[in-house]
């Protein structure tokens, strides 16, 4: 029994599919199927159920797995002391970022970094903030910024970048969008929204269900470059972050209406898991993104960022 056996069994455990924790590890899902076989032909027990639904825990499984989670932190955290202890730290930390916001700040962030720990190694993990949510929970990522993530007990999260919502149509098309808008009268036009769990959709859903707003979802699409490629069809209306529509240049294309009563934010956090333990280095990249002026970067118009980023 090994730790890398552990780990593959606590992943598979943990998401409950043998192809997902094959996706998450990036190992083939063949080879975690050895490993968590040769588990139970050492621990002579039955670990896992294979279902239509994916896979079941004996309790034998259920067991390990209370186990194999502590014994996998106990050893990250080691050598992460055991790296410490060095003049310069080592080590290796995982960082994710939304896509739109990786596509701005990975190299400002990964330059500070290595910079400031040339020894250590620094991974990017991009995603939605929903998936980059799981990863931390799951311990795949060691911090991440996260647009809205829940108010939960799990996560430590700090306020680094706040930005408005806007309703956004086409440009020279009929009347012109006003230069604000009531929320309650997004009522009478067609929104084109990604789909929910995005953070966008979340906080507009959540305002409708608080002020009582039947809004019409005509079409759900995922990124913002598809949003407004079907905004400027006239196919309906898209509620965006300001620095969402700029990172793409959408001003010089499309009309803009602030939303107000009430005003919506999408609000980016630095989040980390406090049920895990952080090594050093994950510690000093927070201070490394706090040193950056996240806010300033995000709000600067870019030209030649890509442009199929979720929302």
């Amino acid at each position: 029994m090994n730790l890398t056996q552990i780990e593959h069994f606590v992943r598979v455990a943990e998401v409950g599919s043998f192809t997902r924790a094959a996706l998450m590890l990036g190992v083939p899902q063949s080879s975690l199927s050895r490993h968590i076989r040769a588990l139970e032909v050492h621990l002579r027990h039955t670990l896992l159920h294979r279902n239509g639904r994916g896979v079941e825990l004996t309790p034998a499984g259920q067991c390990l797995l209370e186990h194999g989670s502590i014994i996998l932190e106990t050893a990250r955290h080691a050598l992460g002391e055991l790296d410490e202890l060095r003049a310069a730290p080592r080590g290796r930390v995982v960082l994710g970022l939304p896509t739109r916001v990786a596509n701005v700040l990975t190299k400002i962030l990964v330059q500070a970094f290595r910079q400031q720990f040339p020894e250590a190694s620094i991974s990017v993990a991009e995603g939605g903030s929903a998936v980059l949510h799981e990863w931390l929970v799951l311990g795949r990522v060691d911090i991440a910024l996260l647009f809205d993530p829940p108010y939960t007990a799990e996560l430590d999260i700090e306020l680094v970048h706040s930005e408005e919502l806007v309703l956004v149509g086409p440009r020279g098309a009929g009347k012109p969008l006003p230069e604000s808008i009531p929320f309650g009268q997004l009522k009478n036009y067609p929104l084109i929204l990604p789909r929910i769990p995005n953070a966008t959709r979340t906080i507009v859903a959540a305002a409708a269900a608080r002020h009582k707003v039947e809004l019409e979802v005509c079409v759900e699409v995922d990124t913002t470059a598809n949003i407004l490629d079907l905004v400027g069809a006239r196919l309906g209306y898209g509620i965006l972050s300001r620095g969402a529509v700029r990172a793409v240049g959408g001003y010089a294309r499309h009309s803009v209406s602030r939303i107000e009563a009430p005003v919506l934010h999408n609000q980016l956090y630095i989040a980390t898991n406090r049920h895990r333990v952080h090594t050093k280095l994950a510690e000093e990249l927070r201070k490394v993104i706090r040193r950056i002026d996240v806010s300033a970067h995000l709000q600067r118009p870019t030209s030649d960022v890509a442009t199929g980023q979720p929302v």
